[in-house]
Protein backbone atom coordinates (compact mmCIF):
# COMPACT_ATOMS: atom_id res chain seq x y z
CA UNK A 1 0.00 0.00 0.00
CA UNK A 2 1.48 3.33 -1.03
CA UNK A 3 0.43 6.55 0.64
CA UNK A 4 0.56 9.99 -0.95
CA UNK A 5 0.97 12.74 1.63
CA UNK A 6 0.64 16.32 0.39
CA UNK A 7 1.66 19.02 2.84
CA UNK A 8 -0.20 22.23 2.10
CA UNK A 9 -0.11 25.65 3.69
CA UNK A 10 2.12 26.14 6.75
CA UNK A 11 1.13 28.64 9.44
CA UNK A 12 2.87 29.67 12.64
CA UNK A 13 0.61 29.12 15.65
CA UNK A 14 1.32 29.55 19.35
CA UNK A 15 4.32 27.35 20.11
CA UNK A 16 4.61 25.61 16.74
CA UNK A 17 3.10 25.23 13.28
CA UNK A 18 -0.20 24.18 11.71
CA UNK A 19 -0.42 22.45 8.34
CA UNK A 20 -3.16 21.59 5.89
CA UNK A 21 -2.45 17.98 4.89
CA UNK A 22 -4.07 15.66 2.36
CA UNK A 23 -3.50 11.92 2.70
CA UNK A 24 -4.40 9.68 -0.26
CA UNK A 25 -4.29 5.96 -0.92
CA UNK A 26 -6.05 3.70 -3.43
CA UNK A 27 -8.02 6.58 -4.94
CA UNK A 28 -9.39 7.78 -1.60
CA UNK A 29 -8.21 10.91 0.19
CA UNK A 30 -8.90 12.86 3.35
CA UNK A 31 -7.81 16.24 4.65
CA UNK A 32 -6.41 17.05 8.06
CA UNK A 33 -5.26 20.05 10.05
CA UNK A 34 -2.04 18.93 11.71
CA UNK A 35 -0.20 20.67 14.54
CA UNK A 36 3.52 20.32 15.27
CA UNK A 37 4.96 21.88 18.42
CA UNK A 38 8.43 23.39 18.60
CA UNK A 39 9.26 20.89 21.36
CA UNK A 40 8.39 17.83 19.25
CA UNK A 41 10.12 19.33 16.21
CA UNK A 42 13.32 19.86 18.16
CA UNK A 43 13.13 16.43 19.81
CA UNK A 44 12.60 14.51 16.57
CA UNK A 45 14.97 16.36 14.24
CA UNK A 46 16.89 19.04 16.15
CA UNK A 47 16.32 21.53 13.34
CA UNK A 48 17.91 19.27 10.69
CA UNK A 49 14.67 18.99 8.64
CA UNK A 50 11.89 21.38 7.73
CA UNK A 51 8.74 21.33 9.88
CA UNK A 52 6.79 20.13 6.81
CA UNK A 53 9.15 17.14 6.42
CA UNK A 54 8.70 16.26 10.09
CA UNK A 55 4.91 16.28 9.68
CA UNK A 56 5.16 14.12 6.53
CA UNK A 57 7.38 11.60 8.32
CA UNK A 58 5.14 11.60 11.41
CA UNK A 59 2.08 10.71 9.36
CA UNK A 60 3.95 8.10 7.31
CA UNK A 61 5.45 6.53 10.45
CA UNK A 62 2.01 6.26 12.03
CA UNK A 63 0.46 4.83 8.85
CA UNK A 64 3.18 2.18 8.60
CA UNK A 65 3.00 1.23 12.29
CA UNK A 66 1.62 -2.16 13.20
CA UNK A 67 -0.90 -0.42 15.45
CA UNK A 68 -3.98 0.85 13.57
CA UNK A 69 -4.02 4.64 13.66
CA UNK A 70 -7.08 6.83 13.30
CA UNK A 71 -6.41 10.43 12.36
CA UNK A 72 -9.01 12.98 13.27
CA UNK A 73 -9.76 15.97 11.10
CA UNK A 74 -7.47 17.93 13.43
CA UNK A 75 -4.65 16.39 15.46
CA UNK A 76 -1.29 17.17 17.03
CA UNK A 77 1.73 15.09 16.02
CA UNK A 78 2.43 14.41 19.70
CA UNK A 79 -0.71 12.24 19.90
CA UNK A 80 0.86 9.78 17.46
CA UNK A 81 3.55 8.80 19.96
CA UNK A 82 0.86 7.66 22.38
CA UNK A 83 -0.86 5.32 19.92
CA UNK A 84 2.19 3.91 18.10
CA UNK A 85 4.75 2.02 20.20
CA UNK A 86 8.31 2.93 19.20
CA UNK A 87 7.12 6.06 17.39
CA UNK A 88 9.81 8.39 18.80
CA UNK A 89 12.64 6.01 17.87
CA UNK A 90 11.23 5.51 14.37
CA UNK A 91 10.87 9.26 13.86
CA UNK A 92 14.38 10.06 15.01
CA UNK A 93 15.81 7.33 12.75
CA UNK A 94 13.76 8.52 9.75
CA UNK A 95 15.01 12.05 10.32
CA UNK A 96 18.65 11.04 10.69
CA UNK A 97 18.99 11.14 14.47
CA UNK A 98 19.81 8.31 16.82
CA UNK A 99 17.05 7.40 19.28
CA UNK A 100 17.58 8.88 22.73
CA UNK A 101 19.37 6.60 25.20
CA UNK A 102 16.72 7.07 27.90
CA UNK A 103 13.88 5.80 25.71
CA UNK A 104 12.90 2.15 25.68
CA UNK A 105 13.63 0.52 22.36
CA UNK A 106 16.13 -1.58 20.51
CA UNK A 107 18.89 1.00 20.28
CA UNK A 108 21.13 1.81 23.24
CA UNK A 109 23.83 4.42 23.53
CA UNK A 110 27.27 3.27 24.60
CA UNK A 111 29.06 5.58 27.05
CA UNK A 112 32.22 7.26 25.84
CA UNK A 113 35.39 5.77 27.28
CA UNK A 114 38.01 8.00 28.76
CA UNK A 115 41.32 7.87 26.89
CA UNK A 116 44.33 6.61 28.82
Amino acid sequence: MEWDIVIGRERSVGAGWAFAVEVSCDGRSCEHNVLLSWVDYDYWCGGASSPADVVRHAILTALQAKTPTQFGERFDCSTLRRCCPGFDDAMRLRLGRCPAAHEPGTWTEQPLRKAG
